[in-house]
């Protein structure tokens, strides 16, 4: 039996942990019931979600007048009033990557819509 976890550095995003650990474990049986035994801890990035348009377009924000909101390909909706008339909408329009370094040769912006 196994486990992954997502680890986060103090700067990460939420969308995005910068490593990753899997933890393999054993059932042992203790004298107040089952023990669960990590046997073995395999850390490392790979398979770590990269900060990409994919994953702006499915990633938890925090918006001040609605709250927490999680994007699903890029769109977030929800009915709500009186007879659910009413709709809010959130849509991903615009993203950019690139470095923030001031390397202007190294930039790449992209355009979503």
């Amino acid at each position: 039996m196994q486990a992954t976890f997502r680890r986060y550095g103090p700067r990460d995003p939420l969308c995005c942990p910068s490593s990753i650990a899997t933890v393999g474990y054993r059932i042992d049986r203790g004298a107040d019931g089952p023990v669960l035994t990590p046997t073995r801890i395999t850390r490392g990035s790979e398979g770590v979600s990269r900060l990409n348009e994919a994953t702006l377009k499915n990633a938890s924000y925090e918006l001040p007048d609605l709250g927490g909101i999680r994007l699903r390909d890029g769109r977030y909706e929800r009915v709500f009033g009186e007879g659910a008339t009413q709709v809010t909408r959130v849509t991903y329009v615009l993203g950019g990557t690139g470095h923030l370094d001031g390397t202007a040769s190294k930039m790449g912006w992209r355009s979503s819509r």
